[in-house]
């Protein structure tokens, strides 16, 4: 086992300068594509998480002009039935 590991090892060692610059490379190259994601996700993270307050902010607005349009209609037409009332009874008792 030990055999394997130091030849796996000694196999990764650099042997000139060309192994190091490419190896020096895709680390540099590695950790900025790292970065670039984290800053994006992050980016898209709250982009989303705004757009969400948005749009509930949006559906809470027509959900309360809706009931306020609703409760107004039943306002009126009990006033309107209870004012149709009067006036008829009114009509009765003057005959």
């Amino acid at each position: 086992m030990r055999n394997k590991i130091a030849n796996y090892l000694e196999r990764l060692k650099p042997g000139g300068i060309q192994s190091t610059i490419m190896v020096a490379f895709s680390i540099i190259s590695v950790s900025i594509m790292l970065l670039t994601g984290i800053v994006m996700y992050m980016r898209f993270s709250n982009l989303s998480r705004q757009e969400m307050i948005k749009s509930t902010q949006k559906l809470m607005e027509q959900s309360k002009e809706s009931m306020e349009d609703y409760l107004m209609n039943t306002r009126d037409q009990y006033y309107m039935e209870g004012g149709m009332r009067v006036y008829n009874l009114k009509k009765r008792i003057q005959m």
